[in-house]
């Protein structure tokens, strides 16, 4: 639930932003203040998942999520960035 301060015409608009999704109550609770700082604290649900990023790096890479309900229709192994 939540409760603004006052009204926001927009604010409905903001809640379909990737920042505004739902998260995983208990892999925040596991990671903390450190929790989507790095590749390895974070969960993904997608096709892809972020590995090799540090925080602070310029290049990363996202890998086939083999976990992705559809991951045999995923054609692609990896991107880099």
């Amino acid at each position: 639930q939540i409760k603004l301060i006052k009204p926001q015409p927009y604010f409905l608009n903001l809640l379909v932003l990737p920042v505004f999704y739902p998260q995983s109550e208990s892999i925040v609770k596991k990671y903390g203040k450190s929790y989507g700082t790095t590749s390895n604290k974070m969960i993904y649900n997608g096709a892809f998942k972020i590995t090799n990023w540090t925080g602070t790096n310029d290049s990363w890479t996202l890998t086939k999520n083999k976990e992705y309900y559809n991951a045999d229709k995923t054609k692609l192994d990896s991107i880099k960035y």
